[in-house]
């Protein structure tokens, strides 16, 4: 599985702003809904707000992951948010945020091995050496893309 080939360009924005949490959260699943719409956006956002109320998806190093599994969609969407301007996020190391993977999937049982993959494929690319940094350099949608492919082809 490639997680470039699961991310419409329409889900990518490099000039994303919020305030904090909850604002990002609600930009990102409005992010979501114009690429692969039109969705439930209050359903999804419930479902990504109760699964942060566990623990945050601010993993650390400025990016965050936040996901969720909800009744409102039918498959495993993926969306980018790059912030030029950090986001209190509740980050378990403390740090503010620049990078932002959403991940919403259906309750299929099915399609949970879907979303369990496109989080390891997210989780492998961040520990790549370079890749937050070149993600922040990106201008576009399409520079985006191209680097996760580039990326991609180093872990295989």
């Amino acid at each position: 599985m490639r997680l470039a080939e699961r991310i419409s360009p329409a889900a990518i924005e490099c000039a994303f702003r919020a305030g904090g949490k909850q604002e990002a959260i609600a930009g990102l699943v409005g992010m979501l809904d114009r690429a692969y719409g039109p969705l439930d956006q209050r359903a999804i956002v419930r479902a990504v707000l109760n699964r942060e109320e566990l623990i945050s998806t601010g993993v650390g190093g400025g990016v965050a992951l936040p996901h969720a599994r909800s009744e409102a969609v039918r498959d495993v969407l993926v969306g980018v948010g790059i912030a030029p301007a950090a986001v209190d996020f509740d980050a378990q190391d403390g740090q503010a945020v620049r990078i932002f993977f959403m991940i919403v999937g259906p309750l299929d049982r099915m399609l949970q091995r879907t979303q369990l993959e496109v989080e390891a494929r997210i989780s492998m690319l961040l520990k790549s050496e370079g890749f937050g940094e070149a993600l922040l350099g990106c201008s576009g949608a399409e520079d985006v893309l191209a680097c996760i492919r580039s990326f991609e082809t180093g872990i295989g």
